[in-house]
């Protein structure tokens, strides 16, 4: 009985693939044999011969042998396991990879523990989809001699040989997870990488990070890809409090879906790297409490979803760019660093609630007046211990919705604004430590939620008697008389003979020329 006519399917991709693999002793009826259609069939079902066609296009003969046979077994695996296809396979191989360069690395350090007998190299795919494992040839070892060097390239061979065999089952891209998993698998390279990145993690917390499925990794998170609900992504990543030590590769910039990245109170190092810019879906960004430096991360002015940007407790220096006033963020802490920068004109463009600059070095001797245009949001201001030297403007007090405003350990000079008395929200008020004098406002102490009022060490000279009812309030180290813990007469005076200006802008104003003297006539 005549043999049935192969499917015209068959005989064109068969075509197809001889073409493109003359250069090599290789025969199509070796992966699609007459007498075998259903090996064409389950490769048909999986991948279409169209998209087999396309994978095969731009590679180079002896590439499209092994990239056929991986397609071949992948389809012959997803037929027998529908639900997890390659998956299995993935993983042992991935855990291969780990246990052998775990083992390569502890060689490298103790070169005594070295057998005499050269090890078996890894599992590889071979053309018909047959796992084996090659014998070692001094063409393998490139005809190094030395004992040690020998068996320390052999191992390291076989971890590549390993890593190939993952790599050629995932060409493939495991159809048996997802349809479209190359989000989840650029995820899974980019983690990897960060997981090499890290020197030290004393809580293990990247003890899970192996195999593909990322969704499973401590501190990472996923969730339905916003231009695609039927595909996972990862969307957020928490590391907080997880003392790692390291620095932050520049393959975080492939996880594109990422709107969360929480990493404060590590010991990361380096920098920001400007693939972060590709991170277009960010949200929050915390790097906060590590050992970051180098300028000002310039990378988070190209994020356009951000709007929560914390980089304190670092070592990030120079100026702060004035454009970052002109994001739309909520809450920006720059505090504990090394910026030095004045406070810029465009400050009031922020619609932040929340703004530090605390512990930081502020030059220039003005308060911008600008900062009454943040009237609508922000309810905290920070900006103790920064070295600013200037007057407090008068539209301070339209920050209506301020909650907190801390100004302690600067330099300010001049009078505390009555204007003040106009912030009907605020709780907690702190201008000790500066140059302040003159008196403090009754408008102050009568607003109706401030519950702590510090004004210590300054050269106040005039207090209301209902400014110490207030909760909390102290008032040491200025020059009330008759109150105790007072600076002495003899320093008061001195202070209050040389009184410093301010101008309509916040600014100190210039001292007046000195008369000259007058002539002394003979």
């Amino acid at each position: 009985m005549p043999a049935a006519n192969p499917h015209p399917k068959h005989v064109q991709l068969a075509d197809f693939v001889a073409r493109s693999a003359r250069a090599t002793a290789f025969s199509p009826s070796s992966f699609f044999p007459a007498a075998d259609e259903s090996r064409f069939q389950k490769a048909h079902r999986l991948f279409g011969v169209s998209k087999m066609k396309k994978i095969l296009e731009p590679l180079l003969p002896n590439q499209c042998v092994v990239v056929m046979a991986t397609m071949i077994y992948e389809s012959e695996v997803h037929a027998a396991s529908p639900d997890i296809g390659c998956l299995d396979i993935i993983l042992q191989l991935h855990s291969q990879i780990e246990r052998r360069a775990a083992h390569l690395n502890h060689l490298r350090r103790h070169p005594s523990l070295l057998p005499s007998p050269t090890p078996a190299l890894g599992t590889v795919i071979t053309g018909d989809g047959e796992i084996i494992i090659p014998p070692p040839t001094t063409d393998n070892l490139k005809c190094v001699t030395d004992d040690t060097a020998i068996y320390t390239h052999a191992l390291g061979l076989e971890l590549d040989l390993t890593v190939k065999g993952l790599l050629s089952l995932s060409i493939t891209s495991c159809h048996s997870v997802t349809q479209e998993p190359s989000v989840l698998l650029t995820a899974y390279v980019a983690l990897q990488a960060w997981k090499h990145a890290i020197t030290a993690d004393p809580k293990n917390i990247t003890g899970d990070w192996s195999g593909p499925l990322v969704c499973n990794y401590t501190g990472v998170y996923c969730t339905a890809a916003l231009d695609n609900p039927s595909q996972m992504t990862v969307a957020g990543i928490d590391l907080n409090h997880g003392a790692l030590h390291g620095s932050l590769p520049v393959e975080l910039g492939l996880l594109s879906d990422l709107s969360l990245l929480h990493l404060n109170s590590n010991a990361f190092r380096g920098t920001l790297p400007g693939s972060l810019k590709n991170l277009r879906l960010l949200h929050e960004l915390d790097v906060s409490n590590n050992q970051l430096g180098g300028g000002f991360p310039s990378v988070v002015l190209e994020l356009p979803s951000l709007r929560f940007l914390d980089i304190r407790f670092n070592s990030f220096c120079g100026d702060v760019p004035s454009c970052l006033f002109d994001l739309p963020l909520d809450a920006l802490f720059l505090n504990d660093n090394h910026f030095t920068f004045s406070i810029p004109e465009n400050i009031g463009n922020s619609p932040v609630s929340v703004l530090v600059f605390a512990s930081n070095q502020i030059t220039g001797t003005c308060f911008p007046k600008t900062i009454a245009n943040m009237r609508n949001t922000l309810h905290e201001l920070i900006i103790m211990s920064a070295g600013l030297r200037a007057c407090i403007p008068p539209e301070i007090g339209q920050l209506t919705k301020l909650r907190v405003l801390d100004l302690s350990h600067n330099g300010l000079v001049g009078n505390l604004q009555g204007t003040i008395g106009g912030m009907t929200s605020l709780e907690q008020l702190d201008v000790a430590h500066n140059k302040l004098s003159g008196e403090i406002p009754g408008s102050i102490c009568d607003l109706p939620h401030l519950k702590n009022f510090t004004y210590s060490y300054n050269y106040f000279s005039k207090e209301l008697a209902r400014c110490l009812s207030i909760r909390s309030h102290d008032d040491r180290e200025n020059c009330f008389p008759l109150r105790p813990l007072q600076r002495p007469p003899v320093q008061c005076a001195a202070f209050l003979s040389k009184p410093n200006s301010c101008d309509s802008n916040g600014c100190i104003a210039r001292p007046p020329p000195r008369s000259p003297p007058a002539s002394v006539r003979p």
